[in-house]
């Protein structure tokens, strides 16, 4: 009888370790796949700035100024200091851009940022904006593209994305 309780313990025991040890995978596994899907927002919404910012190059004949210099130039959709207006306001206001757009997680890691760039910058010989996003959170095989003669903004980013275009 003794040893039937005993038993009965372990495998009990066993049960509920089995258990604890299925949830914590689950839960590590979650969290993976709710960074994939923050990561594939990611590129969505760069891919639909981008398509926003050639309409306003076809209403306007040039890409939209920085108009919140965040830092060095860029202009982040997060903001240090509670601002919320970032590049994407004048694509807003102007019914190009109709949700608001940001990083999913949208703090001092995950954010996207702009900047437009005068002619010569980086002996580039022309005018160009590059758009980033700053950081994914899972492995990425594509970087995007945009660089000039002496420098290279997908090095900038080593697990970002880029966009570079040229007026």
């Amino acid at each position: 009888m003794l040893q039937q309780k005993n038993t009965n313990k372990l495998r009990t025991s066993f049960g509920l370790i089995i258990s604890i040890c299925i949830l914590v995978i689950l839960f590590v596994g979650f969290d993976d796949i709710r960074a994939k899907v923050r990561d594939t927002k990611r590129t969505a919404d760069i891919n639909e700035i981008v398509k926003a910012l050639d309409i306003y190059y076809d209403r306007h004949g040039r890409y939209p100024e920085v108009t919140d210099d965040d830092w060095q130039g860029w202009d982040n959709t997060y903001e240090t200091e509670n601002n919320s207006y970032s590049f994407l306001q004048t694509l807003y206001q102007e019914n190009i851009l109709g949700n608001e757009v940001h990083d999913p997680l949208n703090d001092n890691n995950y954010f996207y940022r702009y900047k437009k760039f005068p002619y010569g910058s980086h002996n580039c010989q022309s005018e160009f904006y590059v758009l980033q996003i700053v950081n994914y959170e899972t492995f990425q095989d594509a970087h995007g593209q945009g660089s000039c003669p002496q420098y290279d903004f997908v090095e900038e980013i080593p697990n970002g994305y880029t966009v570079m275009k040229i007026e």
